[in-house]
């Protein structure tokens, strides 16, 4: 038996609210604040990520992925979905949310992979 269609159109633009997730043990929230913790909402199948860090301690500069929080099944992309954030000064950064629900920090700098400092900024509000 299908569902009826306001059930369906329901689930389409459900939106979750913004939700809190944990930062792993290599990251903290920026300046101690208490409103920069990562959290995600979903709106209908689009998920929404937002969130201020600082490296727990200082990160070498690497291409090597190095998980910032976990997404709960139920919003973790099909596909592995890099995005460019700002970093302090002219320095970015690659978030990448991968399919098994990892959030990643990789590759800060400017043209170079450079030591992402203790107490430095890495954004990825929207």
């Amino acid at each position: 038996m299908s569902k009826p269609k306001i059930l369906e159109l329901e689930e389409k633009i459900a939106d979750t609210g913004w939700i809190d997730l944990k930062w792993t043990s290599d990251f903290e929230n920026y300046n101690n604040y208490s409103d920069v913790n990562p959290q995600y909402r979903r709106i209908g199948k689009e998920v929404y990520l937002r969130g201020v860090a600082t490296p727990a301690e200082d990160i070498p500069g690497s291409a090597t992925e190095i998980t910032m929080f976990n997404l709960p099944e139920g919003v973790r992309p099909s596909k592995d979905v890099p995005k460019i954030c700002q970093g302090t000064g002219k320095n970015t950064w690659l978030l990448m949310v991968n399919t098994d629900g990892k959030v990643t920090f990789s590759r800060y700098g400017i043209s170079d992979s450079v030591t992402a400092k203790k107490r430095k900024l890495v954004d990825f509000r929207n």
